[in-house]
């Protein structure tokens, strides 16, 4: 969780910073079109769960597959055309 809180603070660092043109000039093409990818408004809309209802959230149950799946489903709702979710082995019972 601490790790996809300081992306998103330097994700948005980084969008105030090219905001400010201070845009690093060797960046590639497709460099700048990720980075514009993931300093949009509705990346940040389909990334952010608390936008979520929280029952839906409890549908969805705890852990990092459940909220994986949430998300993969927040970004298909955002036209994000291909989505592939990862899933990390259920502890053992």
């Amino acid at each position: 969780m601490l790790a996809r809180r300081d992306l998103l603070r330097s994700l948005d660092q980084a969008r105030r910073d090219s905001e400010r043109d201070i845009f690093v000039r060797d960046y590639t093409v497709h460099q700048r079109r990720a980075f514009s990818l993931l300093g949009s408004r509705q990346t940040q809309i389909a990334f952010d769960l608390r936008r979520e209802p929280e029952f839906v959230r409890a549908k969805y149950g705890p852990g990092i597959n459940a909220t994986s799946m949430l998300l993969a489903r927040r970004l298909v709702e955002a036209g994000v055309p291909y989505v592939t979710v990862f899933w990390k082995g259920d502890p053992e019972v």
